[in-house]
């Protein structure tokens, strides 16, 4: 666990090279909207344009209808509350949007409160039940029940990663509630991962130590 840049799949890459096995509840969130926009996986997770808007994700250009109604309803409310006039229908649905964006509202507000919170926990715990003699990494929790689900149902543990300097941001991604839910949740493991190669080698050594 950890904020947007703290060093989850790093400390992923870690566990892998040692036989572990990476997996993430955003796994099919990923599937799910590259095929709602016609765009790649790749595409999606491609770091250097993350936080960028893309004309790909423009609302007119995703096939689910019922995610286009969510996303207004969750655009409107976002404006109304930062006091910010509300742009046409038209400007809406063409303004080019973020990877992340999309991706935030697709997994939160449109899969966990318009169907079920278990959407993205079952479709994790039945891989990992799947295969009991495999030690798995799961590098995106970032709801309470999903860390319930890791701890009590799958028996596992949970780290979180701190990197100096990501603390008090005021980037209004980081206000969603997908990346600030779990601030508070209790960690009994908890790992540094300072910039520089000694910080990388410490990093490394107290993750491998813990998940020996």
């Amino acid at each position: 666990m950890g904020l947007r840049g703290s060093g989850k799949d790093t400390a992923a890459q870690f566990l892998v090279a040692k036989g572990w096995r990476r997996i993430a509840f955003a796994d099919a969130l990923y599937l799910e909207v590259a095929e709602a926009f016609g765009v790649t996986v790749e595409f999606l997770q491609r770091r250097e344009t993350k936080e960028t808007p893309q004309p790909e994700l423009a609302l007119i250009n995703c096939k689910d209808e019922v995610f286009v109604g969510c996303f207004l309803a969750y655009d409107e409310a976002r404006q109304k509350a930062e006091g910010a006039p509300q742009p046409s229908i038209l400007t809406q649905l063409s303004q080019p949007r973020s990877p992340r964006e999309i991706l935030q509202v697709w997994g939160t507000e449109y899969r966990r409160q318009m169907y079920t919170d278990d959407y993205w926990r079952a479709q994790v715990a039945k891989v990992v039940k799947a295969h009991p003699e495999t030690n798995f990494v799961i590098t995106d929790v970032r709801f309470p029940d999903e860390g319930h689900l890791v701890e009590d149902e799958l028996d596992g543990e949970l780290g979180r990663i701190r990197r100096p300097g990501l603390g008090g941001s005021n980037d209004k991604a980081l206000l969603h509630a997908s990346e600030v839910a779990m601030l508070d949740y209790p960690i009994a493991l908890e790992f540094l991962n300072e910039e520089g190669d000694a910080g990388l080698a410490n990093f490394r050594a107290a993750v491998l130590r813990a998940f020996h």
